[in-house]
């Protein structure tokens, strides 16, 4: 059961309003471009791509948080409610609101630390199966869900976004419960993956028995495409972790640009498993552009190259295939 006292009413644009419409249209164009592309991409995956691994599986959770959170928890409700100058939809739907976006982020970015850390284990316990995947997806979910419901259940609150058109969690409550809730909350979705993707992808890049020193072609591309994902994502998460860093600890005014920088720079994080993919990935980069996947480095061309540049292989299993 919802908790009626921590319904949001109210909710009114509360900076400079020449930047509304800069918002709202950004917003609108963000999300256009982020939905037909990632449905592109999504698309070529389920309908081109002959061999799917468990790490396409978690290479493509963040796609499936953005998407979820751009048209059920963005663009729509954002961008009409910044043309109108404050929240149009009503209280339950802001809790409803809240309650997905909040979900979704801690989904996108939980994601990418288990896809940092499946990639550390790939490098030195390549032989894992299928249920270090199981258990690693569902737990992202599970840790999502459990972060996002209890808001709704008085534990932390939802209420007005920073810039007074959409609902978020509530950064600035100071009752001492939402005060801890925000304080692990912003530990578990901000700080740990942090600190996760930099540590693991460290040591699978530079641990000895990485697949970095094994001419393993498809482990490096998908290395590189998690680097590339990782690193993309939390650059542009920065301006809204700096905000709410800035909230939650009373760090001093909050600026009115970094109020419009973050939510834009969020919406824009749901483009980065694109470019990553069209960058390292090679299979996924072949079925977004239709290319013949036969025409993709056999593992013996890969093999002779490697013996020509002086390598030592060592032989290990390829990526874990779906059954």
């Amino acid at each position: 059961m919802i908790i009626e006292s921590f319904v949001v009413t109210n909710c009114v644009w509360n900076t400079s309003s020449d930047l509304k419409i800069l918002f709202g249209v950004s917003s609108i164009f963000i999300g256009i471009i982020g939905g037909v592309l990632n449905g592109w991409l999504i698309s070529s995956f389920v309908l081109r791509i002959k061999v799917a691994t468990w790490t396409h599986l978690l290479l493509l959770q963040p796609v499936v948080s953005a998407l979820t959170r751009m048209f059920l928890a963005g663009v729509p409700f954002s961008a009409s409610s910044a043309f109108n100058g404050g929240w149009l939809f009503g209280d339950s739907c802001c809790q409803l609101y809240a309650f997905l976006r909040h979900f979704c982020d801690s989904l996108q970015v939980n994601s990418i630390a288990f896809l940092a850390l499946e990639r550390y284990l790939i490098s030195v316990w390549p032989f894992v199966g299928k249920k270090l995947y199981l258990v690693g997806i569902s737990g992202c979910w599970m840790v999502s869900l459990l972060l996002a419901s209890l808001p709704l259940f008085g534990v932390g609150r939802y209420g007005c976004d920073f810039i007074g058109v959409a609902c978020s969690l509530d950064w600035f409550s100071k009752t001492d419960l939402q005060y801890k809730y925000n304080i692990v909350s912003f530990f578990l979705i901000y700080v740990a993956p942090i600190f996760i993707v930099a540590g693991s992808l460290w040591r699978a890049f530079s641990h000895s028995g990485s697949v970095m020193f094994m001419g393993h072609f498809d482990e490096i591309s998908f290395n590189k495409t998690a680097a590339a994902l990782s690193a993309g994502t939390l650059l542009l998460w920065s301006p809204q972790i700096l905000l709410v860093a800035t909230a939650l600890f009373q760090l001093g005014v909050v600026p009115d640009y970094l109020t419009i920088i973050a939510p834009v720079s969020v919406e824009l994080s749901s483009l980065m498993p694109l470019i990553a993919f069209l960058l390292y990935e090679p299979r996924l980069r072949a079925s977004l552009l239709g290319s013949p996947q036969h025409l993709l480095m056999s593992s013996s061309v890969a093999r002779n190259r490697c013996y020509n540049r002086g390598i030592r292989l060592i032989p290990i299993p390829r990526a874990v295939e779906i059954r």
